[in-house]
């Protein structure tokens, strides 16, 4: 975490700039689902897709699920 800044895919090195664009992308992302909710019947695979649905393009590949 150089420079107190999560890893992320979209080369911001300062966090108050990070954290303003994750709210930004985040918040369009939430109207998006809310508008067109990820079809599922809310099992494990469905479930796990939200956040990839959400924060995917920021920090895609950084997540991981262990039982």
């Amino acid at each position: 975490m150089p420079n107190g800044v999560l890893r992320h895919n979209l080369g911001i090195t300062d966090h108050q700039l990070l954290a303003v664009t994750e709210a930004d992308i985040t918040r369009a992302r939430l109207v998006m689902l809310a508008e067109r909710p990820l079809p599922g019947a809310y099992d494990l695979g469905h479930l796990q897709a939200f956040p990839v649905a959400i924060f995917g393009d920021i920090y895609r590949g950084q997540s991981s699920y262990a039982p």
